[in-house]
């Protein structure tokens, strides 16, 4: 590679308001918060000596290790990544002290579900799944690792974490980047924003003029959703996480059903809530995603391809499959083409199929929802 730079790092920010973290951009690993520091410089987590330093090295052309799982391994096996997806190798900014102009708000990790490509990290039935036993996988990071943080932090309830003097100093500064002029965005995620006890009031405390997305897999019981609904303003857009149908959406994003998910949808149609989606391609969502595009119609989607973990990248798939899938490139985003002449190496191929096997078996669930050429390779 000879172009380390994105534009991400000097306009996007991220922030836990949970495990008290940091992401410099949409996917990069998070970093912690050094209170002690933002207490003696109030208003500037978006330009703290670690975000500054790394927008340097972004100058000077000198990875930046927080972007490596994201963006730099998968380009350097020839595959499309969140970096380029976005454009972000454009240099458009050159300040290493920058303004927000879109600002990531992780409210927790509360969430009904365990979708197959997500984890512990965004989600509390994941974390119960993974306290049973641990998956069959080699992994560099704890993701299938219940530590000492996550064991206190399903302890303590939403609203003692509100009540914590670190939460109001991390609120506090969402309000001073919320005034930033160069704002035009903000992103509420999660776990599933439509559980967190104060998502009203949160919408609420941002300007009107700034467009708000809130992210969510619509897992949430249907007249608890409508109520939540029915309390949000015109500037809010619901981005909605899916990329299957029927069978194959249950089985992708475990916890919820079919039924309850177009339930929902039809509630924000009621109370005109303007709604997109957001899909995320992996080898596993892959298959089925040609009848979701047909099935959403004229909703915008927007795609992004998976490559962590790298087991579940759209490359990792057999040549029967990858054939079948060819036969409708023209109507799949841009980036599936590229990454199905990528060879998957072994490593990754056992990977994916301990994983499946094990995630399957845990719910009983089927493979017979994947194309046959695949549930009998997953098999083998």
């Amino acid at each position: 590679m000879s172009n380390y730079y994105c534009n991400q790092k000097f306009w996007w920010l991220s922030v836990d308001l949970e495990k008290f973290n940091t992401f410099s951009c949409c996917a990069a690993t998070p970093q912690r918060i050094d209170l002690s520091w933002l207490r003696q410089h109030p208003g500037q987590i978006f330009n703290t000596p670690e975000l500054q330093k790394e927008r340097q090295m972004m100058l000077d052309n000198v990875p930046v290790s927080t972007c490596s799982a994201s963006c730099w391994i998968p380009e350097s096996q020839g595959m499309f990544s969140r970096r380029l997806t976005t454009n972000g190798q454009t240099q458009t900014h050159t300040n290493t002290v920058a303004s927000p102009e879109t600002v990531n708000v992780i409210v927790g990790t509360d969430c009904n579900m365990t979708c197959v490509y997500c984890c512990k990290f965004y989600s509390t039935a994941w974390s119960r799944d993974v306290a049973q036993a641990t998956y069959p996988v080699e992994r560099t990071d704890d993701r299938f690792v219940i530590n000492d943080k996550d064991r206190v932090l399903q302890f303590i309830s939403q609203k003692e974490i509100a009540s914590s003097a670190t939460r109001q100093l991390m609120l506090k500064e969402l309000v001073e980047l919320c005034q930033s002029p160069t704002l035009k965005e903000v992103m509420i995620t999660g776990g599933e924003p439509f559980l967190y006890l104060d998502l009203h009031r949160l919408v609420e405390s941002i300007p009107a003029h700034v467009k708000v997305k809130i992210w969510s897999g619509l897992g949430v019981d249907e007249r608890r959703f409508g109520r939540e609904v029915e309390r949000l303003s015109d500037n809010v857009t619901v981005v909605i996480s899916a990329e299957n149908t029927g069978a194959a959406y249950e089985f992708t994003r475990y916890g919820n059903t079919w039924q309850r998910f177009n339930n929902n949808i039809d509630q924000l149609k009621q109370q005109g809530i303007s709604y997109e989606f957001n899909a995320t391609v992996t080898n596993l969502t892959l298959p089925g995603l040609l009848e979701f595009i047909r099935w959403a119609d004229s909703v915008p989607i927007n795609f992004q391809p998976c490559t962590d973990p790298d087991y579940l990248s759209i490359s990792v798939l057999d040549q029967e499959t990858k054939s079948m899938i060819k036969k409708d490139l023209a109507l799949l985003p841009e980036f599936v083409s590229g990454a199905l002449e990528v060879e998957p190496t072994d490593k990754q191929v056992y990977n994916l199929k301990a994983y499946i096997k094990e995630f399957a078996q845990r719910r009983s669930l089927s493979l017979s929802v994947f194309p046959s050429s695949l549930s009998s390779w997953l098999e083998q």
